[in-house]
């Protein structure tokens, strides 16, 4: 058993193959002779925490059923999503091994959707892995923009016309959204009277806000001309 925990130490080893082995450790010699996890974590040198979530981790791991993530995925990974429903959960991950989105994403993702109902994180995690997209977006062309500055004024022209198209599509994207959401019915489904003020308040700061923005572009030349 000591000879196991000392090779840990020594061993740059994989998730996968590091979760196996305290797993192992767990259920082989600890948990056989009562002892309990934090007499494991003492004797591996780390904090209690860390051997549950490995241990956790193991379990998760070699229940999924997508060959990819039971091979990339980190635990930390399997840890922030942990909580998610299993084919989104699922989903997630397969995203990030194939590079479709970034860890960053991924704990914000997972992060917003999680506190959600069961019957919600679909939705909540559709709408923000494409807001995650549109800002990846918007920096990819802010990057390019940057880098052919110094190539002269026609290739500036020309990145630019992406730029804009892009802040249009996104204008056009939460336009859509507030169509959506704000309308009678919306506001009517929801029962709480103390809530429903809320969203007419919405409302309201958001016709402010629309207005203060229109006259200020009415006072600009172009908007004149």
């Amino acid at each position: 058993m000591y000879s196991l925990v000392e090779n840990l130490h020594r061993l740059d080893l994989a998730p996968n193959e590091r979760e196996h082995a305290i797993y192992n450790l767990w259920t082989k010699f600890y948990e056989p002779q009562k002892k309990k996890r934090s007499d494991l974590a003492k004797d591996l040198g780390l904090d209690e925490s860390t051997v549950n979530r490995l241990i956790l981790s193991h379990e998760d791991r070699t229940g999924m059923r997508s060959a990819v993530v039971r091979e990339t995925a980190t635990t930390e990974d399997l840890h922030i999503t942990r909580g998610l429903e299993a084919p989104i959960r699922r989903e997630l991950l397969e995203k990030k091994a194939k590079g479709e989105i970034a860890q960053k994403e991924l704990e914000d993702i997972a992060a917003t959707a999680r506190g959600a109902p069961p019957e919600k994180q679909r939705g909540i995690v559709e709408h923000v892995t494409r807001e995650v997209h549109k800002a990846r977006e918007l920096v990819q062309v802010a990057r390019e923009e940057a880098r052919v500055f110094s190539k002269g004024e026609s290739a500036r022209v020309e990145i630019r016309v992406g730029a804009d198209e892009n802040r249009l599509r996104r204008l056009a994207d939460v336009s859509k959204d507030v169509r959506s959401y704000f309308t009678v019915a919306n506001i009517e489904m929801i029962k709480n009277d103390a809530f429903r003020w809320k969203a007419v308040e919405l409302m309201e700061k958001t016709r402010e806000h629309c207005d203060r923005v229109l006259r200020q572009l009415q006072s600009r030349k172009w908007y004149k001309d």
